[in-house]
């Protein structure tokens, strides 16, 4: 088994000479192994790149700490602590985060807001999942703590409908070869399109150590991010 992330700035916040709103980092251990990415919102007027910092270490205990089924509701009890305790702010935390857990070759994923997710299994099957919320708004995991002050203007952007209030994506992927997830800056690379970016981005070459990174220092040089990118896999086993 293995695991490994990626994140590198977009173009246009480099040019801005603004630091890089994305983050993914990755473990594993005797217990599984974890993946998380986040995207900070460029809108905010909050610290975006602390936020998706925060709000992907929040996820990455909530997967090693609780059950599955309690993900989201120790992810937000997470989100609430910051906030009573003032490390934080609301515009802060406004970010998407994924993330997923490898146990007994076994994945469970989630995702809060836009982005890429990705299975490859055995018998050459692939499936890939793309999230994009309409009008850029997405649904970011702080919205769904009490009395948060963007509620309202999200639900109204979406008309209304209150599937914005149903929480995260989660999906069971049930012992694929290779496993990925990546915020939507994976939608916006230069000159591709995402079937090719995904395609490129885990044609690992070897799969020792760490094997994204190489693969994506390699294949983000003909398709430079205009956005900020992050990204985390796992594959079965090694070679």
């Amino acid at each position: 088994m293995g695991v490994d992330s990626y994140f590198a700035i977009g173009s246009a916040h480099a040019l801005a000479a603004e630091p890089c709103q994305d983050y993914a980092t990755h473990e594993s251990s005797t217990s599984g192994c974890y993946g998380v990415v986040a995207d900070g919102c460029s809108n905010s007027a909050g610290r975006p790149d602390i936020g998706a910092r925060l709000v992907a270490m929040a996820m990455l205990r909530a997967m090693q700490q609780v059950a599955v089924e309690e993900v989201e509701s120790q992810l937000l009890a997470s989100l609430r602590a910051t906030l009573s305790q003032g490390y934080a702010s609301h515009a802060d935390l406004l970010t998407t985060v994924g993330g997923f857990v490898e146990r007994n070759g076994e994945v469970d994923a989630w995702l809060w807001g836009d982005g890429v997710l990705y299975a490859e299994y055995p018998d050459g099957s692939k499936v890939l999942k793309v999230v994009q919320w309409d009008g850029n708004i997405p649904l970011y995991p702080v919205y769904l703590l009490e009395g948060h002050p963007g509620l309202t203007g999200m639900i109204e952007s979406h008309d209304g409908e209150t599937q914005a209030l149903s929480g995260g994506l989660h999906w069971k992927a049930a012992k694929p070869r290779k496993f990925l997830i990546a915020t939507d800056g994976m939608l916006k690379l230069d000159h591709t399109g995402v079937v090719d970016a995904v395609s490129q981005l885990t044609a690992y070459k070897t799969l020792a150590g760490s094997f994204l990174k190489r693969r994506a220092l390699r294949a983000l040089k003909g398709m430079p991010p205009a956005d900020d990118i992050a990204v985390a896999a796992y594959h079965e086993t090694d070679r």
